[in-house]
């Protein structure tokens, strides 16, 4: 039997795929331009990976490993220099804090990615998917 705790992490993962199709959404909401049908893609894509987790679908969880290591590799690759950072806003001082807080945040950020795309991709977490699915099955039965 799957534990509470692994149908927890399973909706919790899918809650945050939500939350990122849902700014995708405001994304392509917001902008007028060739970008806002990216925007709306992703948010697609998000919001249908997100409830095939939801529900313990392998194919999503193999898609949402996948989305997870783009994800993590992009915000690896998005980090600006902290002298650029420093130029746009024109003070150094603050240029520096709100360089170093975005640098910051885009490496727990891509930590974050790197987790869920490890949890999404090990083997076992294949076995407690369709242990998932199994028990809804039965729960459906009866």
């Amino acid at each position: 039997m799957p534990s509470t705790l692994h149908t927890r992490r399973l909706h919790d993962i899918a809650l945050l795929l939500f939350l990122f199709g849902a700014v995708a959404c405001w994304g392509a909401y917001v902008e007028h331009s060739a970008w806002a049908w990216i925007s709306a893609g992703c948010a697609a894509v998000f919001l249908v990976v997100g409830a095939g987790v939801w529900f313990a679908r392998e194919w999503a969880r193999w898609s949402c490993g996948v989305i997870a290591l783009l994800l993590a590799a992009r915000n690896f690759l998005v980090v600006m220099p902290v002298k650029e950072m420093a130029e746009v806003l024109g003070s150094e001082t603050t240029g520096l804090v709100v360089g170093i807080f975005g640098i910051v945040v885009l490496l727990l950020m891509t930590t974050l990615f790197v987790a869920i795309a490890c949890y999404c991709l090990r083997p076992s977490t294949r076995d407690r998917f369709a242990e998932v699915r199994q028990m809804r099955a039965r729960i459906a039965q009866n």
